[in-house]
């Protein structure tokens, strides 16, 4: 995962074009969510799959095949920081407030 230093607090920027090494952002694929490798199926799925505890990183590729564990791994990290609030906003909320 690419990191750049924040230019006006302590931390650092992701690069939301492959927020980790297995997950990818592509603009014609599911409007730029990002996705799990090169396929169609988004993080977030993946991530909550097995955010549940029922489903282990080893076992996801049952539900998605070629999803490896270490797929499962990246995208549960991502949406931690996602939760977190040091992710992305989607285009369609971009520019709105509360």
């Amino acid at each position: 995962m690419d990191q750049f230093p924040h230019p006006h607090e302590d931390g650092v920027v992701v690069d939301l074009r492959a927020p980790r090494e297995r997950l990818r952002v592509n603009e014609h694929r599911l409007g730029g969510h990002p996705t799990v490798g090169d396929t169609r199926i988004p993080y977030d799925d993946v991530a909550a799959l097995v955010a549940t505890g029922e489903v282990r990183p080893e076992e996801v590729a049952e539900y998605y095949p070629g999803v490896t564990a270490e797929h499962a791994r990246q995208a549960v990290d991502l949406a931690a920081q996602v939760d977190a609030g040091q992710g992305w906003v989607p285009l369609e909320n971009a520019g709105r407030t509360a």
